[in-house]
């Protein structure tokens, strides 16, 4: 029988489970929030699902739950702040008030965030800047290299996803979360949980063969998409993500899943301040040109997800009972 719960006793009971993992309540509460809005929207394989791994990842020591980030300024318009192998959303919750400050002044800011446990789901952060009325773009490097770009025999790159998020009037952000690769980790990780096959175009085994098989996908490496363009793209993840903010590269990061070692990665972020704009930036203009493009038949990105972010829909945010219990069972 599935669990219906609201929005207040979901995170609840994430924070919970993420305390008894070993994080402290205020580390808990970025987190839990990151889990339920993710949920909520519809993306559970980030949301609910991979709340368990954070909890394991604590317990054997590879998170730092304690850990308080340090945040500094690096120039007007550079932000950086380095969360000491803790989470990625407990550095941004710390950072962001004097981030979007530092963007409604200049008129753009970058964040850059250095030494992190793999981050879930990326889109969070430009959806939540968008909500405060920024344009907002995010990349990271998300962990040890699993993808092997066009050309090379082995893997270099992580799954390095882009996102973005515009502000909308009357409706919420329009946010695009995608990654460099074929295929995302949590989406193999998941096949692998159901039983089922992975599309064939996605990963190679370890000898090289493609694979529909998710536990060979997983001991193998991954695709870029679009070949050389993927690779390209994953690439100025990197650069952006792990160079500019000083994490560890992707291919020098150790394991997420298993061992008490931190990948340490990194995310950079860039919101720039269109509530001043000219009409030009308006979420006026933005929902007018998204219903023009759709008449056309035009795939316009989250229409088929639950969209309002951080609000359940009718029937509140439904956990399956396994699931559940497995929560439960962590706390």
């Amino acid at each position: 029988m599935n669990h219906v719960l609201t929005v207040e006793q979901a995170i609840d009971l994430a924070s919970r489970a993420l305390v008894a993992s070993g994080a402290k309540q205020e580390v808990a509460g970025s987190v839990a929030r990151a889990v339920v809005d993710a949920h909520a929207r519809g993306r559970t394989n980030v949301g609910f699902e991979h709340l368990p791994y954070y909890c394991n990842a604590l317990r054997r020591g590879a998170i730092n739950g304690i850990a308080e980030p340090t945040v500094v300024p690096v120039k007007p318009g550079w932000m950086h702040a380095d969360a000491h192998s803790g989470f990625t959303h407990h550095a941004f919750d710390c950072a962001l008030d004097e981030f979007t400050s530092m963007a409604q002044h200049q008129g753009v800011a970058v964040l850059t965030i250095r030494n992190t446990y793999t981050c879930g789901e990326l889109g969070y952060f430009p959806i939540r800047l968008a909500r405060r009325g920024f344009a907002a773009i995010a990349v990271t490097n998300a962990g040890p290299a699993a993808v092997a770009p066009s050309g090379a025999g082995h893997p270099v790159f992580s799954t390095n996803p882009i996102a973005y998020a515009f502000p909308r009037d009357g409706r919420p952000p329009l946010v695009v979360d995608q990654s460099s690769s074929a295929c995302t980790l949590v989406d193999v990780r998941a096949a692998k949980e159901r039983g089922e096959p992975i599309p064939g175009d996605w990963a190679l085994d370890r000898d090289g063969r493609l694979t529909k098989d998710p536990g060979e996908a997983l001991q193998g490496t991954f695709k870029p998409f679009g070949g050389y363009k993927g690779s390209n793209i994953a690439l100025l993840v990197e650069l952006l993500a792990a160079g500019l903010g000083g994490a560890n590269w992707s291919i020098d990061a150790p394991s997420f899943a298993e061992g008490t070692d931190c990948p340490d990665v990194g995310q950079w972020m860039m919101a720039m301040d269109i509530g001043s704009a000219d009409d030009r930036g308006s979420g006026k203009r933005i929902n007018a040109y998204l219903e023009r493009i759709a008449e056309l038949g035009a795939h316009i990105p989250g229409k088929a997800r639950r969209t309002e972010s951080g609000k359940p829909g009718n029937d509140g945010i439904i956990l399956a009972a396994g699931l559940y219990d497995k929560i439960q069972s962590l706390i």
